[in-house]
């Protein structure tokens, strides 16, 4: 991954073309690759994506 995407939150990466929305929108439309996860109670609440492509894979 990207250094600067690695270290940058999604709401500060304008300089590079992408908004925060498109991101979004792109995980939505892969729910066997990414879970929406939500954090907190009132304004500390918080939504964060997991990556879970490989969850349920059976390891021999």
């Amino acid at each position: 991954m990207n250094k600067v995407l690695s270290r940058t939150p999604l709401g500060k990466i304008g300089h590079l073309g992408i908004s925060a929305n498109e991101i979004e929108m792109l995980l939505m439309r892969l729910p066997r690759m990414f879970k929406q996860e939500f954090t907190g109670v009132g304004a500390t609440l918080e939504k964060r994506w997991k990556f879970c492509a490989f969850e349920g894979i059976k390891t021999t």
